[in-house]
């Protein structure tokens, strides 16, 4: 299950917001969006531990394919309710919706 673009309202009450691009791509384009920390997606098992399974978790990636795909699936399986964004953050910037900067505002 996947989520589309909107303002933010769908990360509002989220377990976890999370960035999920490799290092390379985000040295690349170091903004965010609002709210969100970045999580390595290889080790998925092991920060998904510290997650309340009760609140929902919204992941984007580069695209919106493979990364947050395959994380999501790991998160669904754990019984977490898990969304990522169709079109990962390079679909965000496309809309001009809000960024940031890591460690303040773009």
């Amino acid at each position: 299950m996947a989520f589309g673009i909107d303002t933010g309202s769908a990360l509002a009450g989220a377990a976890g917001a999370f960035d999920l691009r490799l290092e390379e791509d985000y040295l690349q384009s170091p903004q965010v969006i609002a709210g969100v920390s970045s999580r390595d997606p290889s080790r998925v098992l092991e920060w998904s531990q510290e997650l309340d399974a009760t609140k929902p978790v919204r992941l984007y990636c580069l695209r919106g394919k493979d990364i947050g795909r395959s994380t999501f699936l790991a998160l669904r399986a754990r019984g977490m309710n898990a969304r990522y964004h169709v079109g990962g953050i390079e679909a965000w910037q496309a809309a001009a919706l809000p960024l940031e900067t890591q460690g303040g505002a773009a």
